[in-house]
């Protein structure tokens, strides 16, 4: 498995042009990738997605999304992320249930007016998939196995494994 970081920055993103000292630690927010035999899991979609989009623009349609909780710098890059717009994408995003609601309306609910300009929830095309906690699932060549953080507002961590290298826990 080959990890690519695209955003470890918290809360808010920062210009690297703008400050090269914040640049040396990343200057997007929380996004990650996995990749094993040629397949792509993307972990949070913080401002740093847009990174990863631009150098994987081909191969971006299905991509399954994992995200460890709802807080702004975890979910901002969605909002430019084209394959969600797209009626035609496979694109899937995985989150823990937390609670009434469907689990699109949470992930997108704050991308709407008065707030957002557009009504996101109503006209993204991805999947949005409830996970629970302790139980894994499959996506592609990837074992995922959510489990509950230390952090606010009901964070996922995540156990991942290609079944060929160890695994890895995020969170």
């Amino acid at each position: 498995m080959l990890l690519k970081i695209y955003g470890c920055r918290g809360t808010m993103a920062s210009s690297a042009l703008a400050n090269k000292e914040k640049s040396r630690y990343g200057s997007n927010t929380s996004c990650m990738t996995l990749t094993s035999n040629g397949q792509v899991l993307v972990i949070d979609a913080g401002s740093g997605l847009a990174q990863f989009f631009v150098e994987n623009k081909e191969n971006t349609v299905n991509t399954d999304i994992l995200i460890s909780h709802l807080h702004l710098d975890h979910i901002i890059g969605l909002t430019g992320f084209p394959p969600i717009w797209n009626p035609n994408s496979g694109t899937k995003i995985f989150t823990l249930d937390r609670g009434s609601g469907s689990i699109k309306e949470r992930v997108f609910g704050v991308f709407k007016p008065p707030y957002w300009p557009v009504p996101m929830p109503s006209m993204v095309h991805a999947e949005c998939v409830a996970l629970e906690a302790d139980k894994t699932i499959e996506s592609g060549n990837f074992k995922i196995t959510p489990f509950m953080a230390s952090h606010g507002n009901k964070t996922t961590s995540f156990y991942i494994t290609d079944g060929k290298n160890l695994g890895l826990s995020f969170g």
